[in-house]
């Protein structure tokens, strides 16, 4: 009897067990799905991948003068060329302070992984180094300021793509 017992008892249990597995896979996936489903050296980045005109915006803080930081927005449209080097236009305003069409010319990287490196001086020269993340398709392209004493990100979009 008591053989029985502990047996009905331990038949729930495991099932409750492994339904807990199943259902902690189905919300969170598997570690090998999630490998097998981008292995490294799958996305196909290139210069090229950024190519067209992108209309882009960030906000972040900026220190404006002394230790003194100020809320700072931008919006623009870019041009990338696909070769490694670009152009456009921005409008900012630095703690309320309005500055339009604002040009300026950019180099930048994208390696195999999507990711990559921005650099834009501005007719005034300023000058402003970025982390970027690009998706595969180029389609849209997110970017980190990384000159010190800013913080500040953003987001540009072209038209959509089709992937080859």
């Amino acid at each position: 009897m008591m053989g029985m017992c502990k047996r009905r008892l331990f038949l729930p249990l495991a099932a409750a067990v492994m339904l807990a597995g199943i259902l902690a896979v189905a919300q969170f996936g598997s570690l090998a799905s999630a490998q097998a489903a981008s292995p490294p050296g799958s996305e196909r980045c290139s210069l090229a991948t950024l190519n067209g005109a992108y209309v882009w915006s960030a906000d972040g803080e900026v220190q404006s003068t002394g230790s003194t930081k100020g809320p700072f927005a931008v919006a623009g449209t870019q041009v990338f060329d696909g070769r490694g080097h670009a152009h456009g236009f921005y409008s900012r305003s630095l703690n309320g302070k309005i500055s339009s069409r604002v040009s300026f010319t950019a180099t930048y990287t994208l390696n195999p992984d999507c990711t990559g490196t921005h650099m834009a001086t501005d007719i005034t020269g300023t000058v402003v180094h970025n982390d970027m993340y690009s998706l595969p398709s180029g389609s849209r392209v997110t970017f980190l300021q990384t000159d010190p004493g800013v913080v500040f990100s953003g987001t540009g979009v072209t038209e959509a793509r089709k992937i080859d």
